[in-house]
């Protein structure tokens, strides 16, 4: 198969977390990812520090800044690449909490939009089927299991439901996609503009917008996006997803120097983990030369911070 190139984006928001994770996922993608094929962009808030987006652009990296989408949901912020058609032959776009380690595109053969399955059947099924109701649409009838089973009840989610932190889009399918996406958003905030699932509207848009299209999204392997969680159960790790909400579940994982420690893993894994190390090292040091990067290390991997 004729050699593909993807465009690697993240959407950060003006919060210090997201600043102190874009410093590592810009270190991972220019060390783990073959320019020749990842053309990275960063997609900034108008409304970050500037200096920022001058340490950005001073890497030679391209910044694009936008205003919100909904302020109701500001997880919604990630349609925004998928609004244009890219230069290359996919769109990606992960959460900035996701790191690579390695090249993945052997993943990307198919054209078909990528997603990885929801984790944590998030939001639960019952919330999915109240808003078809209101709705009044023929959708989220098809349930599958999350990857990683409740303490108590069902562990239930919809087939279109990703995970988020993953998505990839072939060339051909935008901005048709991201319209359908940014339109489903809109009809459900629209309807419940307080509801407790508004922190996922950004997911459940995008199941919405696959169903309305008859297009099922195609499964990404968690090795793309490896969970704390599931760390211990891969062999091989291409991506960490290392999100701050998950974190201090795993205090005995990360050292003082915010480095994960090499558990009970898999030979490459355990490669993987020290690759990432080698990043998180030289990313820890690049936010010391900073007065934006100083004030974002408090919550850089550290498990005693809660958001």
């Amino acid at each position: 198969m004729p050699a593909q190139r993807f465009t690697i984006s993240c959407v950060i928001d003006a919060q210090p977390r997201f600043y102190a994770e874009l410093v590592l996922w810009l270190t991972c993608v220019r060390r783990y990812l073959p320019a020749v094929h990842y053309r990275p962009v960063v997609y900034l808030a108008a409304a970050a520090d500037p200096a920022v987006k001058n340490w950005v652009s001073n890497q030679g990296i391209a910044v694009v800044e936008f205003e919100t989408l909904f302020t109701a949901s500001p997880h919604c912020n990630k349609i925004i690449p998928f609004l244009q058609a890219p230069k290359t032959d996919y769109l990606i776009v992960t959460d900035a909490d996701v790191f690579f380690v390695g090249d993945f595109s052997d993943y990307l053969r198919s054209t078909r939009v990528r997603a990885v399955r929801n984790y944590n059947s998030n939001p639960q099924l019952a919330a999915l089927e109240d808003i078809a109701g209101q709705l009044n649409e023929p959708v989220f009838r098809r349930t599958t299991l999350s990857t990683f089973p409740k303490r108590r009840g069902l562990n239930e989610t919809v087939v279109n439901n990703p995970n988020g932190g993953f998505i990839a889009v072939h060339a051909n399918d935008l901005p048709r996609f991201g319209e359908n996406w940014l339109q489903a958003a809109s009809d459900l905030l629209a309807l419940s503009p307080g509801a407790r699932w508004t922190g996922f509207t950004d997911q459940i848009a995008f199941a919405l917008a696959a169903e309305r299209s008859g297009e099922d999204m195609e499964e990404l392997s968690p090795a793309l996006n490896c969970f704390i969680d599931a760390l211990p159960s891969l062999s091989r790790v291409l991506g960490f997803h290392l999100t701050s909400g998950h974190i201090p579940r795993h205090p005995g994982l990360f050292a003082a120097d915010r480095t994960l420690t090499v558990g009970e893993f898999a030979p490459s894994a355990a490669d993987s983990v020290a690759l990432l190390n080698q990043a998180i090292l030289a990313s820890v040091a690049e936010l010391e030369r900073h007065d934006w990067g100083r004030a974002a290390l408090p919550t850089f991997l550290n498990p005693q911070w809660r958001r």
